[in-house]
C-alpha cells in the first residue's frame, strides 16, 4: 500500500510542479502589465509636464508684456497730469522695486517650507 501511496505523490507532483509554474508565470505577466501600465503613465505624465511649462511660459510672457502695457499707461497717465517724464518713469521704478521686494520676501519664506524641517527633525530624534 505504500507503494502505491509513494506512487500517487509522484504522480501529483508534476501537476502541483504545473500549477505553480503557471502561478508564476501569471504573476509574471500581471507585473508585466502593471510595469506597462506605469511606463504609459509616467510618459504622459512628462509630456503633461513638458507642455505646462510651455504654456507657463508662454503665460508669463503675456503677462509681462500686460505689466510693461501698465507701467507705460501709468507713465503716461502721471505726465498728463502735469508731472515731469523722470518723475513718473522714477514712481513707476520704484513701484516695481516695490513689488518686486514683496514678492522677494514672499518666495523666501516659502523657501523654507522646502527643507522639510519638521519631518528632519521627527527623523532625528532617538527612540528609546
Amino acid at each position: 500500500m505504500s507503494e502505491a501511496h509513494g506512487n500517487e505523490a509522484e504522480g501529483a507532483a508534476p501537476g502541483l510542479r504545473q500549477q505553480a509554474r503557471a502561478l508564476l508565470d501569471t504573476w509574471r505577466d500581471m507585473a508585466d502589465a502593471r510595469m506597462g501600465i506605469a511606463a504609459l503613465e509616467v510618459r504622459r505624465a512628462g509630456e503633461a509636464l513638458s507642455l505646462m511649462l510651455v504654456l507657463s511660459t508662454l503665460a508669463a510672457s503675456v503677462v509681462s508684456a500686460l505689466w510693461l502695457l501698465l507701467v507705460m499707461l501709468g507713465v503716461w497717465g502721471l505726465t498728463t497730469l502735469g508731472w515731469r517724464v523722470p518723475t513718473a518713469i522714477g514712481i513707476a521704478v520704484a513701484t516695481n522695486l516695490a513689488l518686486v521686494t514683496v514678492l522677494a520676501l514672499r518666495i523666501r519664506a516659502l523657501a523654507r517650507r522646502l527643507t522639510f524641517e519638521h519631518t528632519r527633525r521627527a527623523l532625528d530624534r532617538r527612540q528609546p
